[in-house]
């Protein structure tokens, strides 16, 4: 939740209201003007559902921040099965640059923009 206040107080977005819940199924009368996924996309069971559920819940002109570990190239179109990697249960995909980007755009978020992009020496 700290990460979405940085995200609201940065942005000057008014009438802040903070929730935590099931990305994958939650459904908000209302629709968000931001949704943060920081560091979640390689721990849900299904990636594609979650950000289908995030781009329903958006306004139009809404925000979707996301933060997440891309492995290989930039471009690269691959998307694993990893579950438990790094002796970690609650992680199940390993998602490429083009593959998170596809799948972006397949779940209705266009204009996409990298706002920082660091890599691993």
């Amino acid at each position: 939740m700290s990460v979405s206040r940085t995200f609201a107080e940065l942005g000057s977005v008014p009438n802040v209201e903070f929730k935590l819940a099931n990305a994958e199924t939650y459904v908000e009368k209302d629709l968000c003007d931001l949704v943060v996924h920081f560091g979640t996309l390689c721990h849900l069971r299904n990636v594609i559902r979650a950000l289908e559920t995030s781009s329903s819940n958006l306004r139009v002109g809404g925000f979707l921040a996301l933060e997440t570990v891309c492995d290989g190239p930039p471009g690269s179109m691959h998307a694993r099965y990893v579950r438990g990697f790094n002796n970690d249960p609650s992680n199940w995909w390993a998602v490429e640059d083009g593959a998170l980007r596809s799948i972006l755009d397949f779940c209705g978020f266009s204009g996409l923009q990298v706002v920082f992009r660091w890599t691993h020496p």
